[in-house]
């Protein structure tokens, strides 16, 4: 297992430097893979196909799903075990839930830094909604806290969410391109507190506050799962 060193706020921030242009090979078609599947997703909620080409699709897909689970795997969690992911960081974020585009449930969302400013760029689909044709707010909330979180990286700062407080100006839209930015609000050494907005097409949409608690890289090695936590032994 490699040593605390390589989770530093230099290697945090390379992390997120996720190329534009792959080079060939596994990275690319997961890629690819999850292009496919995010598309399916979509077409999964609004097709109107007739029940046996339905099934005959489900039947399609399952097999693909049963072929896949018997292949080689790991978790991002894994690779922090194995050391796997010091080695190379910038594929595991790629995996992220909002910006990954190797994950199939992301938008997914391009974040860049501004400085003071981080931003988010995204825009959702109708599998995202809460009330028909606005994204949900949950969605919202979320996308705040990784603009924020990525505000503090750029700030220099190893830290978690311990508060978000999100206001609701108007519903968001889905189909139209967002932008959510965050800002340092203060900082001290208990950790930081942000600022951030939503906006479409200029207009404010939704506000958030955040507080972000500074973690040492030791402790954040044990939160997830290295250094005898995870699963079988939370504290």
């Amino acid at each position: 297992m490699a040593d605390s060193e390589p989770w530093s706020m230099k290697g945090a921030k390379a992390a997120w430097e996720i190329p534009d242009a792959l080079p060939p090979g596994q990275w690319a078609s997961k890629r690819r893979l999850a292009a496919a599947v995010r598309r399916l997703n979509g077409l999964c909620l609004a097709t109107d196909t007739p029940v046996p080409v339905l099934d005959a699709f489900c039947e399609d897909v399952e097999g693909i799903v049963a072929q896949l689970e018997a292949q080689p795997s790991h978790t991002s969690q894994d690779a922090f075990r194995s050391g796997r992911y010091f080695q190379d960081p910038t594929p595991y974020a790629d995996r992220g839930v909002l910006v990954g585009w190797s994950n199939p449930l992301s938008p997914p969302m391009k974040v860049s830094w501004e400085p003071p400013t981080a931003v988010g760029s995204v825009c959702f689909d109708h599998c995202y909604a809460g009330i028909p044709g606005m994204l949900h707010g949950g969605i919202v909330a979320a996308c705040f806290d990784q603009v924020c979180g990525f505000a503090v990286v750029n700030e220099g700062m190893g830290a978690i969410t311990t508060e978000l407080e999100v206001r609701y100006v108007r519903p968001t839209p889905v189909g139209l391109p967002l932008r959510f930015e965050a800002h340092k609000v203060m900082a001290d050494e208990k950790g930081m507190e942000l600022k951030g907005r939503c906006l479409v097409d200029g207009e404010v949409t939704s506000v958030c506050r955040a507080r972000f608690t500074r973690v040492s890289p030791e402790r954040m090695l044990q939160m997830i799962g290295v250094k005898g936590f995870g699963p079988q032994g939370d504290p």
